[in-house]
């Protein structure tokens, strides 16, 4: 029998695209939707970036699934950042973080059901 993926691991399939919040020289906010409400990919994530050569300071935030970086605005720090967010694009729209936030639901209703149906089987 194939190994199963654990329930966690299966939400995270789900996970958004991170994108830009604000852009400003020396500072990016960026929304990374798969650290909010998990704090241990939240510090992963930020001693990453804080890995980065010109990043000077990051904030995570749990909560709002956010990541704030001030970096040198002479260095190469801003580039290195996006591309170690997999180049997230500005903004988003409202509609489609409805449509995010309602298709992770979803995801995670399936995964949840799927390990109840899996689980039953067992017993």
């Amino acid at each position: 029998m194939a190994a199963l993926l654990p329930i966690d691991t299966l939400r995270r399939h789900a996970v958004q695209p991170a994108f830009l919040a604000h852009d400003i020289a020396g500072r990016l906010r960026i929304v990374v939707p798969h650290v909010q409400d998990d704090a241990r990919a939240a510090a992963a994530l930020g001693a990453v970036l804080r890995g980065i050569d010109g990043v000077t300071e990051v904030h995570t935030n749990v909560t709002a699934g956010s990541v704030v970086v001030h970096y040198d605005p002479h260095s190469t720090a801003r580039a290195e950042v996006l591309d170690a967010l997999g180049r997230p694009r500005p903004g988003q729209p409202r509609s489609g973080a409805v449509a995010n936030v309602l298709a992770n639901a979803v995801a995670k209703n399936l995964a949840d059901a799927a390990l109840h149906v899996l689980l039953a089987a067992l017993v």
